[in-house]
């Protein structure tokens, strides 16, 4: 069995329905990343927000409970003043964030501002003292965040059990 299993093929109108019908109004765009998940950009016509929008399969539905404590580990570090980029709501049921349908799990994320790091062979971005200072005050905090979601959160238990289940 490989490290990462590959989605099946997706359809883009299938994705695209269930985009109008639970996050109206995004607009699918070109796929980043095809993989264990699928990676599209997004945009919101009215607004130009742009978003990533990740695939996920679900034909085993075991894959429902993993994301959700992702999800949930997610939102408590931003609650808390850690950048990164949230889930969002869903438009159809502001109280859920992603969507499980078609044998998918679909969310829709907040794009990140910022340039990526392209070149990892070249490796002149390890270069840069301000980028591993900034990156270990964020690794930091998130350990510190995590710990208190360990300790806070139903969804905690889960985590830890399917993290313990997957290794």
């Amino acid at each position: 069995m490989p490290l990462f299993e590959k989605n099946a093929p997706i359809s883009t109108e299938t994705l695209q329905t269930i985009l109008n019908n639970h996050y109206a109004p995004i607009t699918l765009g070109d796929i980043i990343k095809e993989s264990q998940n699928n990676t599209y950009h997004a945009e919101n016509p009215q607004t130009q927000q742009r978003y990533v929008v990740r695939v996920t399969s679900n034909e085993t539905h075991d894959n429902e409970v993993r994301i959700q404590s992702e999800l949930a580990l997610i939102d408590y570090v931003h609650e808390r003043g850690l950048s990164v980029c949230p889930a969002i709501k869903r438009s159809d049921d502001v109280t859920k964030n992603y969507v499980v349908e078609e044998g998918l799990v679909v969310v829709v994320f907040v794009y990140a501002d910022g340039e990526p790091i392209t070149d990892y062979v070249v490796c002149d971005w390890m270069k840069d003292q301000l980028l591993w200072e900034a990156t270990g005050r964020w690794f930091g905090e998130f350990h510190q965040l995590s710990k208190g979601f360990q300790a806070e959160s139903d969804m905690a238990e889960k985590y830890v059990f399917l993290d313990q289940a997957i290794y």
